[in-house]
């Protein structure tokens, strides 16, 4: 598995990423951060919301993205696998349902700088995207991060 981890690290100081691996589901292996995403709004057609978090151990919570185009489709995670948080940056992982059938994943990456910034990708479980959405969110989604 291939995880970003886009931002900005000053020279001297550190940061902290906890990896799971298990040999036996590649899937299983996830680095995470702690910190949260909360909110949603709109880019385009879509509609995303979010609130998930991360312990730096484990990763809970949902994101739904509802697509009114093509033919309105409904993703909603049902787990999430990685959560990484950086100041400004959020970047969640997981497995989802698009119009309420399963063996899809998900990624939405957040970054808020000068605008929000908002990527969505949905695959099928042969690793096909069917869905990338990005672009400016009109809303809010609020990264925190833990020390």
């Amino acid at each position: 598995a291939k995880q970003n981890f886009p931002g900005t690290i000053t020279t001297g100081s550190t940061q902290q990423f906890n990896m799971q691996y298990s040999p036996t589901q590649a899937e299983a292996a996830s680095f995470l951060s702690p910190g949260s995403l909360k909110g949603g709004g709109n880019i385009g057609g879509a509609a995303v919301k979010a609130n998930a978090s991360a312990t730096g151990t484990s990763a809970t919570g949902n994101v739904m993205v509802n697509l009114t185009a093509p033919g309105r489709q409904l993703v909603q995670s049902t787990s999430i696998r990685s959560a990484t948080f950086q100041p400004g940056v959020a970047n969640i992982n997981g497995n989802c349902t698009v119009n309420g059938q399963g063996g899809f994943t998900f990624s939405l990456s957040v970054i808020s700088d000068t605008s929000m910034q908002v990527s969505v990708e949905v695959r099928d479980s042969k690793g096909k995207v069917l869905y990338n959405v990005v672009g400016r969110l009109n809303g809010n989604l609020a990264i925190t991060t833990t020390p």
